[in-house]
Parts: structure tokens; sequence; C-alpha cells
């Protein structure tokens, strides 16, 4: 992984070992375990995505998690670190006969791993957008490209209902641009049909660069 990662990865030892002693004096918010293992599940996802955000591990099993996704680049993080965890708690059981104990970090692994993915998805989810109309699409598409600065591709498309020559034109943007694209279409277009699929992950273009996930 290089040596900026390995001196990066030492950091982040340290520092987590340092914090987690302090958190011994920190005032207990519930005694309730499941809430616990919830809450503790969403704050440990937190740090994993800084920490993955800086090119870094924590030097546990996220580093196992890391290397094997450039493996099996099928998996997520998330299910990765459910994958490798859920193992361990599972092992930690049988060896030790806590059943309960280990429910409870089943429980936060879980939403660890939800969490995790959810939070990196977060700053890359998208709206996969396709326009079709019969009007002439340049100007359409110039405006969508000069008020959104997202780039638009043109196909063409027949349709089989009336038996007519369709423009089609696919666009992704961001969810919070949806409404400004629907009055765009609306100015040039009022009969257009408009499809809005959720794009499950997006790379390039602005969007989540591609050797993030090496």
């Amino acid at each position: 992984m290089g040596w900026r990662y390995c001196i990066k990865t030492i950091i982040s030892m340290t520092l987590f070992s340092l914090l987690l002693n302090m958190a011994d004096s920190v005032t207990v918010v519930t005694h309730d375990r499941f809430a616990a293992s919830v809450f503790g599940g969403i704050i440990y996802a937190l740090g994993a995505f800084f920490i993955l955000q800086a090119k870094a591990s924590a030097g546990g099993t996220d580093l196992v998690s890391r290397l094997l996704l450039r493996r099996f680049k099928n998996l997520s993080l998330g299910r990765m670190f459910l994958l490798i965890d859920g193992f361990c708690v599972i092992f930690a059981i049988i060896v030790y006969g806590d059943l309960e104990a280990g429910v409870y970090a089943l429980t936060a692994i879980v939403v660890f791993s939800y969490a995790t993915d959810k939070i990196i998805s977060g700053f890359n989810v998208a709206d996969l957008c396709y326009i079709i109309t019969s009007n002439a699409p340049e100007e359409l598409a110039q405006e969508i490209m000069q008020v959104l600065h997202v780039g638009v591709t043109r196909q063409e498309g027949f349709g089989m209902y009336a038996q007519t020559q369709r423009h089609v034109l696919m666009v992704v943007i961001r969810p919070r641009e949806i409404q400004i694209l629907k009055r765009i279409i609306q100015k040039h277009d009022p009969q257009a049909f408009l499809v809005v699929a959720w794009a499950n992950e997006v790379m390039g273009g602005g969007f989540k660069v591609m050797s993030d996930q090496s």
C-alpha cells in the first residue's frame, strides 16, 4: 500500500488507542446495551469514513477489508466489514461462550457496515435521467449543460406505440438538481417524457474518482 499509507496508518492507530483510553473517563450516556451498540456502530462508521478519506487505516480488520477489496471488487466496503468482523465475533462467541455479548457486538457491526456504505455512497448519490422528446434536442441539451454544468449524451430512439422517431437525452445529476432539470424540460418541451432512476454508483465526470477504489 506504500510508505505514506503505512505512516498514516501508524498515526491513526496511535490516535485511536489514545482516544479509546480517554473514552474511559467520559460520562456514560446510556446503560442500554442495545442503544449503545447502535450508536457505537454509527460513530464507528463516521470514524472509518474519515480514516478512509485520509487514505489510511486504523490497523485492524479495516486494513484486512481494504486489502481483500482489491481482490473482491464486487463487494462494498461495508459488506466486507460485515464479513470480516462478523466472522471474528462468531469465532469469539464459540471460544468464550458469551452469546449475549456476541449478539450486541453483531448488532454494532451490522449498523456499522450499513452506515459505512450509506455515508460513503451519500457523497456520490446521483439520479440517472432519460429525457425523451420529439422536438429538436440541441437547445434543451445546451441549457442543461450551461445551467447544471453536466454532460448530456444524445441517443436516437423509436416510439413503438406512436411509430415516430424520438430523441433521447441521458444526463446524470445530483438529487437536489432534479427540480431545476424539470423546469428546463418544461420550458423547452412540456410534452417530453422523463424517466428518473437512482444510480447505485457513479464514477468520473465530477463524481467519485475511479482511482479511489484501488
